[in-house]
């Protein structure tokens, strides 16, 4: 069997490609023009693997752009250059996007025998009147349906596309509805667009990380001299790679704060609370708050206690958890929101994971028929606290649930998630 997956936002699809090849499936990532582009250029197949050679042979770059020119078909395709001539006249720049015919997409996909896909696929497929064997939406709100890259376009853009985003919308909902198996673990805005589409979802995640392969240990030495000092001479360090979006015109643009001041505030008690414990918190410079998380840390007189990192690769953040005690994630005040990339490498690598969890008992297990997993949860700031200060004064306890996050990744995500995957398309 043979199979492609078509997409790589942040690196799902390369991570779901290696499992499968491990699982003796033929898989292949194909790539769309713009994965890894922009602002997802931390996101490239060799941001994510220290063998990127072994894997090479197996990804393939595609003429298809996950954006609105791929629900475009003859003869309005033709006039798509002409578009994004006046709309670049208008300040408008996008780069990567190509219209592809028909023909093109048969020839990319005639070899394979099934086809997993994310972004734009449903919309490809819905183009070839086939079904697309499994989709998966990552956007909330499932992407280009109601998710707010549809919502958050300037005027000028939403007058001139206003009948294409229309049409690509009613094509990718087409696309959708035809899928042999729609798959997704959020069950907030974007179950209630699939639902409200007619279909109804299997509520199961997908292998996010790849974790079976060796990770280089860091030279502290190469590092930073700031950097490097203070993980020397450490005693507890913390390592949050989430972006940083708290402020209240930030997280309306971006659905939501993460509330990653409260990790600061925690952190100024904590030391009080600790006098002689020496705590180290790396932070990703990451996200439209940075420059205000920079601003609260100085006031809190936090600054020996903070070390910032330049947005890095998965290889990088999985070599920098590796030398950590605790991951931190996000503190988003929605129930029933799972965590995001930071909680799966945090599992992944087999480290305490501290993170928003509003679910009742027993909740997450109804809802995604695994248990939940042994993460340290948050719904009030005090948590944070109570959560930090027992991971500092019990070193085997935090040994042990690093352990068991590690034990539950491989069990129901990762490799054991990639057999339930294959089990559906066979």
């Amino acid at each position: 069997m043979k199979v492609g997956i078509l997409g790589n936002m942040n690196n799902n699809g390369f991570a779901i490609m290696r499992y499968f090849r491990d699982l003796g499936i033929d898989a292949h990532l194909l790539l769309y023009s713009d994965d890894g582009k922009g602002m997802s250029e931390h996101f490239q197949p060799t941001s994510d693997t220290w063998q990127y050679q072994t894997w090479e042979p197996y990804i393939h770059q595609t003429k298809i752009a996950s954006t609105y020119v791929t629900a475009l078909e003859f003869p309005f395709s033709m006039f798509h250059s002409a578009t994004k001539s006046v709309l670049s006249l208008l300040g408008w720049k996008e780069s990567h996007t190509h219209s592809v015919s028909n023909t093109t997409l048969q020839q990319i996909f005639a070899d394979y025998d099934k086809i997993i896909g994310s972004g734009i696929a449903p919309v490809v497929f819905a183009r070839l009147s086939q079904p697309i064997d499994i989709f998966f939406p990552f956007s909330t709100g499932v992407e280009w349906v109601a998710d707010r890259q549809n919502k958050k376009a300037f005027f000028a853009k939403r007058i001139i596309l206003g009948a294409i985003m229309s049409h690509l919308r009613k094509v990718q909902i087409k696309g959708i509805q035809g899928a042999r198996h729609v798959l997704n673990s959020e069950t907030g805005l974007t179950e209630v667009a699939l639902m409200n589409m007619g279909v109804k979802p299997k509520r199961l995640m997908f292998p996010a990380v790849y974790n079976r392969e060796s990770i280089p240990n860091i030279d502290i030495s190469t590092l930073p001299p700031e950097m490097s000092g203070k993980l020397a001479c450490t005693d507890f360090c913390m390592f949050s790679a989430a972006r940083q979006i708290w402020l209240d015109e930030s997280a309306s643009v971006s659905g939501g704060s993460k509330n990653n001041h409260w990790l600061i505030h925690s952190l100024g008690r904590i030391k009080q609370a600790r006098p002689n414990c020496r705590i180290l918190l790396i932070l990703m410079e990451y996200g439209a708050d940075v420059t205000a998380t920079r601003k609260l840390v100085k006031e809190l007189n936090l600054e020996e206690n903070v070390v910032w990192v330049p947005l890095a690769s998965r290889k990088f953040v999985m070599q920098l958890l590796a030398l950590c005690d605790l991951a931190v994630g996000e503190f988003y005040e929605t129930e029933k929101t799972i965590w995001g990339g930071t909680g799966w490498e945090a599992f992944a690598a087999g480290k305490p994971f501290l993170n928003g969890f509003i679910f009742s008992n027993n909740e997450f297990e109804e809802l995604f028929g695994i248990p939940q997993p042994p993460l340290l949860s948050v719904r009030t700031q005090q948590d944070i606290d109570f959560n930090i200060l027992n991971m500092i004064d019990h070193p085997l306890e935090r040994k042990e649930i690093g352990e068991k996050s590690r034990t539950w990744f491989d069990t129901h995500n990762g490799i054991g998630l990639a057999k339930r995957w294959v089990d559906l398309l066979i």
